[in-house]
């Protein structure tokens, strides 16, 4: 499994695996080859096994050209069985070409209006860039001790059923 953080700065999932990723995907993407070996040389593994690709932690003044992207993504999913991508919040050309090479999209929301709010913006979103629904899976994250909103009420509003369902933990 690859993880990539394609927020364009500040991203934190190396910072969450406690790595110190010497490439992250802007200077991967903004340099001069677009070979599948330098994309696995950007990578960094961290001690689960999983390989990481970050953000860059300053937002750079230039993103990569979306074929760049479109590249770095097909060598990744190429290689691995699995590629998870943390996208940024803002709906931009990125996101749209990240949500078309993957083969499945989990939608993760919190049961809160906030979350459903976003949920639903996202799913619009995704409609209008012919994202097929078939494709898309509602995955709960029970963020809360209690769920603020009923699991079957957020299903029934969505139009979507949940395929998983994250536990809270307060550990």
């Amino acid at each position: 499994t690859c993880l990539i953080d394609l927020t364009p700065g500040p991203g934190h999932v190396a910072l969450q695996l406690r790595l110190n990723a010497k490439i992250n995907w802007i200077d991967w993407g903004n340099g001069n080859e677009a070979t599948n070996d330098s994309v696995f040389k950007a990578l960094t593994k961290h001690e689960s096994g999983l390989e990481v690709m970050g953000a860059p932690i300053v937002p750079p003044l230039n993103l990569p050209p979306l074929d760049r992207v479109a590249t770095l993504l097909m060598a990744l999913q190429g290689k691995f069985a699995h590629v998870v991508i943390d996208l940024p919040a803002q709906w931009t050309p990125l996101t749209i070409t990240a949500l078309t090479a993957m083969d499945v999209v989990w939608l993760v929301l919190a049961p809160e209006v906030g979350s459903l709010q976003s949920t639903v913006g996202a799913l619009r979103a995704m409609k209008a860039a012919k994202i097929p629904d078939e494709r898309v899976e509602l995955i709960a994250n029970q963020n809360m001790p209690r769920a603020g909103l009923a699991l079957p009420a957020i299903e029934k509003a969505l139009g979507h059923g949940f395929k998983g369902r994250l536990p809270y933990d307060d550990s």
